[in-house]
């Protein structure tokens, strides 16, 4: 499960590296959750990410840090079923319209919760 949840926080940062170098990478990313509800696919990756995580922390060297992200993620996922479409897709609106800069600060986010996930394991 360690080596699953290290895998899972090097993609994030990945992720949020592919965010900062090609912001046009996140403005059409969002424009593809967008189409038939395919939003409810990440919040399936989150809750089993936060799944992964939370089992993940009793072997981990920060085990507390390692759970509190995974109970984020784990939160974040229900909460992608629970706001309604209509709240998604004025999120995804709202990514879609973010300034460059806004985009790169976003995606450094992105990088630091990854590395947090992979140093504290």
């Amino acid at each position: 499960m360690l080596i699953a949840a290290k895998v899972a926080g090097a993609l994030v940062v990945v992720l949020g590296t592919l965010i900062i170098v090609n912001t046009a990478f996140l403005k059409s990313y969002v424009s593809f959750l967008a189409v038939d509800k395919r939003y409810y696919g990440i919040g399936i990756c989150r809750m089993a990410m936060g799944i992964v995580l939370v089992l993940a922390a009793r072997q981990a060297v920060q085990g507390a840090v390692a759970a509190v992200l995974g109970s984020l993620m784990l939160i974040s996922g229900i909460l992608v079923f629970a706001i309604g479409e209509e709240k998604i897709k004025a999120l995804l609106n709202w990514y879609s319209d973010l300034s460059d800069l806004s985009i790169r600060i976003l995606g450094l986010v992105v990088v630091v919760f990854g590395l947090l996930i992979v140093l504290s394991l």
